[in-house]
């Protein structure tokens, strides 16, 4: 048996596990090209020179101060990894303290992990996400864990100063928590029978913290004209990354599971009537109070794009996407438990009825028949897009319904198996299939598509690689709209990408004027459309279009994708070429 002073480590080493096992994409991940690709640039400007996307203003100083370094010691790969450990082993740590505090339980952090980690995936609505590569937010999140761990046992100077750590790191994520916290705390000073000690060091440390994630922000538009910030605000809003922060432009079917997701924690924090947990609860009303005002806005001004756009660039969306998850993961396998021990039914359900193993591998199966039968008529009969989540939805919303039947009509221990069925089954049927496509997949989720619309991982590294071993440091290169790993692995410039939007307002304007230049042209029909590869849009462009781009942009290669017309123009010289890709060097 293991001594009970090592058993949390054992635990927040298992959650790590957990963490690990639904993270550990192949590298690099979705941001981490982008965010690390930054940080090296920060510490060493000599690192892939006159790169405009690199050379813009800097919006996570705490971030690339703190990580960046690593690029005199590591490989950017190397310190993808480093950073992914650190921030899971934070995350981890702080994952076990909050849960604890609210299940105190050894070990139950772990299927809290599980189902927290799953529920965020699965049922986000604004895309956000806890555990994946490292960015600001990967070690921003962790701190925000331990702020509401201090909050429960009213140590206010702790929360402050973690506030202040998180919004350093990440000034939104950070600065939302903050507000809410100060809110709970304002609450809880006039609900107290005692007068609650003023957190002065907090709010003063945490503060001056804080100002290393402000300050970038704040000096992203300075010295800029009016004008020119209102349109890169609009453009970041609606052009690039809309499916974040505009509500109405998010998929129908994202709202209706977060809502299902929602409607579950509201049936599950009603379980818990502890002090801690009505603190927690009120946290996670706070996050959705939140995107109730960005929604409400959303509408309101839905037909003024300027105002809305500066209105819904601050991710009113963000923090609910984890909370209630969050509050979902807690509420099942607390309740779980409580029921369990008899804490709160002893061993009978609602109905009275002894809750028997018998009972619970019935509704185990009958649970499992529907989730199969929601899937073959989702997808066998509707043809519907593959997508796991949906069968899920519909079978937690089936589960959702019998838990509320009035006892006289359900004589089974529906609430019980509802919990067993949030807490475990959902996110263990899920996990093998997250482990296999993380941590074994053929394939880096960031490399791009091939003209036949599979990944092209192999072709493309070794594209990048004849780059970098037979290019000039300082060459610069036109590639396609979405291969924004190219900085990644061929370490030369490119004149922009979809993915790596600057963040201060002059070069966004000036970033989307390139998008819109390089990548869209009319086709035969007249209409606008975008050539992510290239290949077609060379064929639209005469040689003197692409000389005057080249003077434009300054790029002395051509990357493009293989296709059955390839271009034909005198200027451009085949410099290397593989199954899938060509390298054209564009002759003076």
């Amino acid at each position: 048996m293991l001594s009970s002073r090592f058993v949390p480590f054992v635990e927040v080493a298992a959650v790590f596990v957990v963490f690990f096992l639904f993270g550990a994409w192949k590298v690099p991940d979705v941001n981490e090209a982008h965010y690390i690709g930054k940080a090296i640039h920060y510490w060493n400007p000599d690192w892939i020179p006159d790169d405009s996307f690199l050379e813009s203003r800097d919006a996570h100083w705490t971030f690339y101060f703190v990580f960046g370094w690593l690029t005199f010691f590591f490989s950017p790969t190397a310190m993808a990894w480093i950073g992914r450990i650190t921030a899971w082993s934070l995350l981890a740590w702080s994952w076990q303290r909050l849960s604890f505090a609210l299940v105190p339980v050894r070990w139950a952090a772990v299927p809290t992990a599980l189902a927290l980690a799953y529920y965020i995936e699965a049922f986000n609505m604004a895309g956000e996400w806890l555990i994946g590569g490292i960015e600001g937010k990967s070690l921003a999140y962790p701190f925000v864990f331990f702020a509401l761990e201090a909050m429960l046992h009213n140590r206010w100077n702790r929360v402050g100063i973690f506030l202040g750590i998180a919004s350093a790191l990440h000034v939104l994520v950070g600065g939302w928590v903050t507000l809410i916290a100060g809110v709970i705390y304002i609450a809880s000073r006039r609900q107290a029978s005692a007068v609650l000690n003023f957190p002065f060091i907090g709010i003063i440390v945490g503060g001056l913290l804080a100002l290393f994630g402000l300050i970038p922000v704040l000096l992203l538009d300075s010295g800029v004209e009016t004008a020119i910030v209102h349109e890169a605000h609009r453009i970041y809003v609606f052009e690039r990354i809309s499916h974040h922060l505009v509500p109405y432009l998010i998929k129908d079917s994202l709202v209706f599971r977060f809502v299902l997701l929602t409607a579950i924690w509201i049936l599950l924090c009603r379980q818990g009537n502890s002090k801690e947990h009505r603190t927690f609860n009120a946290f996670i009303w706070g996050t959705l109070i939140l995107a109730a005002i960005g929604m409400v806005l959303a509408y309101s001004f839905r037909g003024n794009e300027q105002l809305s756009a500066e209105i819904l660039r601050f991710y009113w969306f963000r923090l609910a996407d984890i909370a209630v998850p969050m509050g979902v993961a807690v509420g099942a396998v607390g309740s779980m438990l409580n029921t369990a021990d008899g804490r709160r039914q002893t061993t009978t359900d609602l109905a009275g009825t002894p809750v028997s193993l018998q009972k619970v591998l019935t509704i185990i199966a009958i649970i499992t028949a529907v989730y199969f039968t929601a899937t073959w008529i989702c997808f066998g009969y509707f043809k519907m897009t593959p997508d796991a989540n949906i069968a899920w939805a519909i079978t937690l919303l089936i589960c959702l319904g019998v838990s509320l039947l009035p006892s006289a009509v359900c004589r089974l221990p529906s609430l019980t198996l509802f919990y067993i069925a949030i807490a475990f089954y959902a996110p263990l049927t899920a996990l093998p299939n997250y482990a296999n496509l993380r941590t074994y997949s053929g394939h880096c989720r960031t490399d791009p598509m091939g003209p036949t619309g599979k990944r092209t991982t192999e072709e493309w590294q070794d594209m990048c690689q004849w780059i970098r071993e037979n290019t000039s440091k300082d060459a610069k290169f036109w590639v396609p709209r979405d291969d924004h790993t190219f900085k990644w692995y061929a370490q030369r410039s490119d004149i922009g990408t979809w993915k790596n939007i600057p963040q201060d307002a002059e070069s966004i304007v000036k970033w989307f004027h390139s998008m819109t230049e390089l990548y869209e042209y009319n086709n035969e029909e007249g209409l606008c459309v975008i050539d992510r590869l290239l290949t077609t849009l060379l064929n639209t462009k005469t040689e003197e279009e692409i000389a005057a781009l080249q003077q434009k942009y300054g790029f002395e290669y051509i990357l493009c994708a293989q296709s059955y017309e390839m271009p034909t123009h005198a200027t451009l010289k085949l410099a290397y070429e593989n199954d899938v890709y060509c390298l054209y060097r564009v002759l003076p």
